[in-house]
């Protein structure tokens, strides 16, 4: 790296009628240690860098900087500078460009109690039937070179949006976006205006389900909640409290117990439907089925995506 730079003898200027200009200015540096490269020398802040202005002309910018070990002993180095007035077209980074954004339908297999109209689909006997059938959603395609990939990044796969977002000029409510298949690329090189420019290419997408993504399930089950008298013990001793006659003093509760249906009433071989007291529904109908719902994905501030 170097410590002291100052400017030599020797520089030369290149003119094309008044309005271009070309410099050809030599420095002389001194580095701080034996083993310094001459990377090391251009990338020391001191050194004049590709892009800069030039520091004798305002209107010139630096196109070229070389650099050469002059003097080992003394660790002197001869930094050739070229600047110019002649300006090319400014190359575009790759971190300067916005996400790109396609977009594809998602095909996949699902089940459904439910036919086009909305109405149970149910068999012969009156009972529900499941029926598999295929669907598909909306999925945005994101693309964005990234300089750095942020470590919170990995907390995105499967969550959905807390908030209202607009994606590639679409306002999706909360809850109705899902990022899936984050991909980091390995790192990539390129130049730019003369300098090097480091990037990787995150992709991921972004499923989009209008209904939301709670999940939800019929409410069946192996067990039933039925009313039942307890008695009232004494928490020391565990006896049995009694009334003023003697008797035992019960209160009303709830217990579990397995569902028998049928006459003779036999232990059932699938779930039944259950009520929201968690009784069994005798001879449900497909309009007595319950859904439970639950909130089961992370929500997480999309705006924090790179979508621009």
């Amino acid at each position: 790296m170097l410590v002291s730079i100052s400017e030599a003898w020797g520089g030369r200027g290149e003119f094309e009628l008044r309005s271009r200009r070309g410099y050809t200015r030599r420095f002389l540096g001194r580095s701080s240690r034996s083993d310094d490269s001459e990377l090391d020398i251009k990338r020391s802040p001191l050194c004049p860098q590709v892009g800069d202005l030039d520091p004798y002309d305002r209107l010139a910018v630096i196109r070229r900087v070389q650099v050469r070990l002059i003097d080992f002993t003394d660790r002197e180095w001869e930094i050739t500078v070229t600047s110019s007035t002649d300006v090319p077209e400014r190359e575009i980074s790759p971190l300067e460009k916005p996400a790109e954004i396609s977009w594809d339908s998602d095909q996949f297999e699902a089940t459904t109690m439910l036919d086009r109209d909305g109405r149970p689909v149910t068999n012969s006997a009156g009972d529900l039937v499941l029926f598999p059938y295929e669907d598909s959603r909306w999925v945005a395609n994101v693309s964005k070179n990234v300089a750095r990939v942020p470590r919170w990044i990995t907390q995105f796969n499967n969550a959905i949006n807390s908030g209202s977002i607009i994606v590639d000029g679409i306002r999706f409510p909360k809850r109705t976006l899902m990022c899936k298949h984050l991909r980091i690329g390995t790192q990539q090189t390129t130049k730019v205006n003369d300098r090097e420019v480091e990037f990787r290419v995150l992709t991921f997408q972004l499923h989009v389900r209008h209904g939301g993504w709670r999940i939800t399930h019929p409410d069946v089950g192996f067990n039933e909640r039925r009313p039942a008298l307890r008695p009232v013990r004494n928490r020391r001793t565990g006896a049995i409290l009694t009334d003023g006659d003697g008797l035992p003093r019960y209160v009303q509760t709830t217990i579990r117990e397995r569902i028998r249906i049928g006459e003779p009433p036999e232990y059932p071989s699938e779930p039944q439907p259950l009520d929201e007291q968690g009784r069994v529904i005798v001879d449900p109908t497909p309009d007595d089925i319950r859904q439970i719902e639950i909130d089961r994905y992370r929500e997480l501030p999309f705006s924090r995506l790179p979508l621009r």
